[in-house]
């Protein structure tokens, strides 16, 4: 059996390598409501997570009104009630964030940088996040977690993830 020389000892190490690295799967962890998000990347040994955004929304947070909801008499009697609006401007506001995200989010998926994506947030969130997510997003989605974490410790967020 002749002996390997140095170069191709050193030629196989690398291709092992560039073997390994392509194995292996970066897992991306996201969490929001909507008012803010955390991105996390999940890994090492321990698993652990590092955080790689971390923002809040900008501007109000409830939407503020000029004037008092419209007023409808009852058909029977004096009484009047209150007519509230056809659409809840709160949670369009919230769907106009989660809808940022989302598209950053598919913006990584198309660029590779993460190959699976855990996603936790609440059931709301989570409705808002299915309705608007592109295919892109929705194929490399392999967990949800109903609850919030975006304002909680990391070491919740990782129990859960771990669980």
């Amino acid at each position: 059996m002749p002996a390997l020389d140095r170069r191709a000892l050193v030629a196989r190490a690398s291709t092992a390598s560039k073997a390994f690295q392509m194995r292996h799967k970066t897992t991306w962890v996201a969490t929001f409501d909507g008012a803010s998000c955390r991105v996390f990347k999940l890994g090492g040994v321990p698993p652990r997570l590092k955080e790689i955004v971390g923002e809040r929304r900008d501007g109000p947070h409830k939407p503020h009104f000029e004037e008092r909801a419209g007023r409808v008499y009852s058909s029977v009697g004096p009484g009047r009630s209150a007519v509230s609006p056809r659409t809840d401007a709160e949670r369009r506001i919230e769907d106009e964030f989660v809808l940022a995200l989302v598209e950053r989010l598919a913006v990584k998926a198309a660029g590779n940088s993460f190959d699976h994506l855990i996603v936790a947030a609440s059931a709301r969130a989570l409705g808002a996040f299915r309705a608007v997510a592109p295919k892109v997003l929705i194929d490399k989605v392999t967990r949800e977690i109903h609850g919030n974490y975006v304002n909680d410790a990391q070491g919740r967020l990782l129990d859960a993830v771990s669980a």
